[in-house]
C-alpha cells in the first residue's frame, strides 16, 4: 500500500511539471492565474474577461493576471479538467475559479463536498473588509451556502435559478410562505399549486434540469456523505410528477386562468423572453411539442401585465417547506494561493456593482444575480431591470427559499433519470421504473462517496 502511494505521488508531481494549459497566451507561472469556465454560447467571455482584468488594473490591483479558459466540450475539455484537478489535489493549480456548474462535465462535480475538503480559501476576514462588494446585499440564504462550519464562506455565489409559474397577479388567490410544502400543493384543490408544481416531463431544453430535483429540498448531507432522500422516496417522487403530467394532459388544468412556466436561467428568460406555456393551451404545446416563439413578454401582454409585469410567482416547493434556490455558477479562491489578497482582490472587483451592471462575465452567464438590489426599479442591469410589482414578488420568492443546491452530478442523475423513467412509462422503451431507481439512487450514493 505504502509503495501504491508513493508511485500515485510521483505521477502527481510528473503531471504536474506538464506544461500550462489553457487559453492565455504567454504563461507566466508567477502570474496570479484566474481560471474561468463559463458557458459561452455568444463569444463574449473572453471581452468580458477583459473588461474583468482592466477594471482591476484601475482600481490599483495586480496587473500580472493569466486568465485561463476552458473549451465548452469534448475531448480536451475532459483531459484539462483532469490536469487542473490534478494539480489542485498537488497544492497548485489557478488561483481563482469563476465557474459555471454543468453537472458532471463540471470541474466540481459536487461543490459542496468540495467546500468540506477545504479546497477553497476562507473568506470571513476579506468580506468584512472588501472596498468594492456590499456582501450584505446578497440574498442571504445563497451567500449561507458557501459557508461550511469549519471554514467558514468559502464560495461566493453568481448567478441561481428556481422554476416559475406565473399568474396575472389578480387571476389567482396564492400567498407566500415558507411553510407550504411539496404535498400542499398536491393536495391543493384549486388546482393552481397542482399546476405549479408539474415540472416533469415534455418542457422545452433546459426548462427541467434545475426543476427536477427541487422537491426534495436539500439533496444530500455532505458531512456524512448520505443523500437526504431514500430510493423508496425517490420512485414515489417521480410517480408523482408523472400524475401531474397526466392530470395536465386530460385537461384538468385547461379551466385555470393563462399562466406560464419560465426558469430563469437568464435574465433574458425571466420576465423578457423565453421558452413559455400558457393555461388552456398548455396541454395542446405539450402535445405538439412546439414551444418555438413562445415567450414571457407575450404572456404579459394577453394577461394586460405588458406594462406594471403585475404577476404572482409560484415556485416549487419542498418536502419539509419552502422552496429550493439552484446555484448555477460560483467564484472562489483556491486554497492552494500564495497571494491570497491578490486573489479576493479580484472577487472584490467581480461582485461590485459597478463591473455587474457593465457587459462582463455576469452578461455571459445571463444568471438571476444574488445581489438583490441589481433588479431594483429604474437600475438597470444587463439592459433592463424590474417593475415594481414584479421586483416586489420577486422579493417575496426570495423569502421562500429555505434550502440551496449547487448544481452537479446529483441534479443531473435525476434529470437523466426522470427521462429514463418516462420512457418505460409511456411505453417508449421496455424497463422497469423501480430497477432504473435503483441503479440511479446506488449510482448516486457512490457519486456521493467518491
Amino acid at each position: 500500500m505504502k509503495a501504491l502511494r508513493r508511485m500515485l505521488i510521483l505521477f502527481l508531481c510528473m503531471l504536474c511539471l506538464l506544461p500550462c494549459f489553457g487559453c492565455s497566451k504567454g504563461q507566466n507561472s508567477n502570474a496570479l492565474r484566474v481560471l474561468i469556465d463559463l458557458s459561452d454560447p455568444d463569444g463574449n467571455l473572453e471581452p468580458a474577461a477583459k473588461q474583468l482584468t482592466n477594471l482591476v488594473k484601475q482600481k490599483d490591483g495586480p496587473e500580472d493576471i493569466e486568465i485561463e479558459f476552458l473549451p465548452n466540450y469534448g475531448a480536451e475539455r475532459k483531459s484539462l479538467l483532469t490536469r487542473i484537478r490534478t494539480e489542485v489535489m498537488a497544492g497548485q493549480g489557478p488561483d481563482v475559479f469563476i465557474v459555471s456548474q454543468q453537472g458532471d462535465d463540471s470541474l466540481f462535480l459536487m461543490p459542496e463536498k468540495s467546500m468540506e475538503l477545504g479546497l477553497f480559501m476562507p473568506l470571513d476576514n476579506y468580506l468584512e473588509t472588501s472596498q468594492f462588494t456590499d456582501f450584505d446585499r446578497f440574498i442571504p440564504q445563497l451567500l449561507e451556502a458557501g459557508r461550511t462550519e469549519k471554514w467558514g464562506q468559502v464560495l461566493l455565489p453568481m448567478g441561481w435559478s428556481t422554476p416559475l409559474t406565473l399568474f396575472a397577479q389578480d387571476a389567482v388567490d396564492f400567498t407566500h410562505s415558507p411553510e407550504i410544502t411539496w404535498q400542499d400543493m398536491l393536495d391543493d384543490e384549486t388546482g393552481v399549486l397542482q399546476a405549479a408544481a408539474d415540472w416533469s416531463v415534455n418542457f422545452a431544453s433546459g426548462f427541467h434540469v434545475y426543476g427536477r430535483s427541487l422537491s426534495f429540498g436539500q439533496l444530500a448531507d455532505f458531512t456524512e456523505d448520505k443523500l437526504c432522500f431514500t430510493e423508496e422516496e425517490l420512485l414515489e417522487r417521480i410517480q408523482e410528477l408523472f400524475a401531474l403530467n397526466d392530470k395536465m394532459m386530460d385537461g384538468a388544468f385547461d379551466s385555470l386562468p393563462m399562466f406560464c412556466k419560465v426558469t430563469p436561467i437568464g435574465i433574458s428568460s425571466f420576465m423578457r423572453t423565453g421558452a413559455a406555456t400558457f393555461g388552456k393551451d398548455y396541454r395542446t404545446f405539450m402535445e405538439s411539442g412546439d414551444f418555438n416563439g413562445m415567450m414571457v413578454s407575450d404572456f404579459l401582454e394577453q394577461v394586460g401585465a405588458k406594462e406594471n409585469q403585475a404577476v404572482t410567482m409560484i415556485p416549487v416547493y419542498s418536502d419539509d417547506g419552502g422552496t429550493t434556490a439552484t446555484v448555477c455558477s460560483f467564484a472562489a479562491v483556491s486554497a492552494n494561493t500564495r497571494r491570497p489578497e491578490d486573489a479576493f482582490f479580484v472577487l472584490d472587483v467581480l461582485f461590485s456593482e459597478e463591473y455587474q451592471r457593465g457587459t462582463g462575465l455576469f452578461c455571459v452567464t445571463d444568471e438571476l444575480p444574488v445581489d438583490r438590489e441589481l433588479l431594483k426599479p429604474a437600475v438597470t442591469f444587463n439592459g433592463w431591470s424590474l417593475k415594481e410589482a414584479a421586483y416586489a414578488e420577486y422579493g417575496r420568492v426570495q423569502e421562500d427559499i429555505t434550502q440551496v443546491n449547487f448544481f452537479g452530478t446529483l441534479q443531473k442523475e435525476l434529470y437523466r433519470l426522470v427521462d429514463d423513467c418516462y420512457k418505460v412509462y409511456t411505453g417508449q422503451e421496455s424497463g422497469d421504473m423501480a430497477e432504473l431507481v435503483h441503479d440511479t439512487y446506488r449510482r448516486m450514493e457512490i457519486e456521493l462517496g467518491e
